[in-house]
């Protein structure tokens, strides 16, 4: 996880991508993502144009430096001074002047942000959108806060991922936490369910039934819980097939069971991208 802090003279951080995103020569549609894992804004800045701080970005040179693409934007909401509690994020294609979106989003509050640039054969039509808290894996299902048309082509591929503090302004400044960056060409690659968690040993064994156990996955929002009596799961126990325990890492099972049966259980764990194996 990183924290990022406004300084009086901001200096960039960066990650120089594995494999370049090359959106200057496509010939279909094609998109590109980072996804901010678990964003948490502590303060926004009070920018005096309104136009916030930029913090985030594509840059077409390796190191974190030449043009910025698919720039995320953030300021108090609206731009005014009296909006301590909330902040609104914004986006610039291109270069371009941000445009925000128009949801008050609250200060403190965990959010899985989604930053989609999407080249496009010919020219000046690269489209960017922003999705808070997106749900599965289908771009097409999601609702964007807020997207801008690039006025501009990238002459060079993505190369490196940018994150810029930014500066002090009206005496305030961002502050906020990210706890994992991922960046990708596909929504699976940055929407990863959540790992298969790790089970362990049933305890409180009876004739009358045992408790589950397994260790919290990360990320995670929910369990779902199988019980049979083959190690193939084609035969359940009545009532613990694929069920919902919320966020429990135990379970109480229940049933009338043969001294020496064995009994076999699965965990799977779930949140907003998916269920996982």
């Amino acid at each position: 996880s990183i924290r990022v802090t406004g300084v009086a003279s901001a200096a960039n951080s960066y990650r120089n991508l594995p494999t370049y995103f090359n959106s200057t020569t496509v010939t279909e549609a094609t998109t590109f993502y980072y996804v901010l894992e678990n964003f948490k804004v502590i303060a926004a800045l009070n920018s005096s144009s309104s136009t916030g701080q930029g913090f985030c970005a594509f840059t077409t040179t390796a190191g974190g430096t030449g043009s910025t693409a698919a720039r995320l934007f953030l300021r108090r909401f609206g731009g005014v001074t009296a909006n301590t509690t909330t902040f609104d994020l914004g986006v610039s294609a291109s270069g371009a002047t941000p445009v925000y979106g128009t949801t008050a989003l609250a200060v403190g509050t965990l959010y899985k942000i989604v930053v989609a640039y999407t080249a496009n054969p010919g020219s000046a039509n690269d489209v960017v959108k922003v999705y808070v808290n997106p749900v599965g894996l289908d771009p097409t299902a999601w609702s964007h806060e807020v997207t801008q048309t690039a006025t501009t082509d990238p002459t060079a591929s993505f190369k490196s991922l940018q994150i810029t503090p930014g500066a002090v302004s009206n005496s305030t400044k961002i502050d906020l936490t990210i706890g994992r960056i991922i960046v990708g060409d596909s929504p699976s690659d940055v929407l990863p369910p959540p790992v298969t968690p790790v089970v362990s040993e049933a305890t409180g064994i009876t004739p009358s039934g045992f408790t589950a156990n397994w260790g919290a996955s990360a990320g995670a929002t929910k369990y779902y819980l199988d019980v049979a009596t083959d190690s193939g799961f084609t035969t359940y126990v009545a009532g613990f097939e694929n069920l919902d325990v919320l966020t429990a890492v135990s379970e109480s099972v229940t049933g009338s069971f043969i001294v020496g049966q064995s009994v076999y259980y699965r965990v799977r764990a779930s949140n907003s991208n998916g269920t996982g194996t």
